[in-house]
């Protein structure tokens, strides 16, 4: 799942969304942790799209 990710994460904490999450985790965390949590960012926020039909 991490290498599904990846490269979503990576382009996500360039963009004006999740750029801030990105530094914030990459300060703490490290930033090889960093994208991995972003994923999980992504990966929370589609499970939450899809149980709630959000359109």
């Amino acid at each position: 799942m991490k290498n599904v990710l990846g490269l979503p994460a990576t382009a996500a904490a360039r963009s004006m969304n999740l750029a801030p999450r990105y530094k914030h985790i990459a300060i703490r965390r490290g930033k090889k942790r960093a994208p991995v949590a972003v994923g999980y960012t992504i990966l929370t926020s589609i499970w939450h799209m899809l149980t709630n039909d959000a359109e």
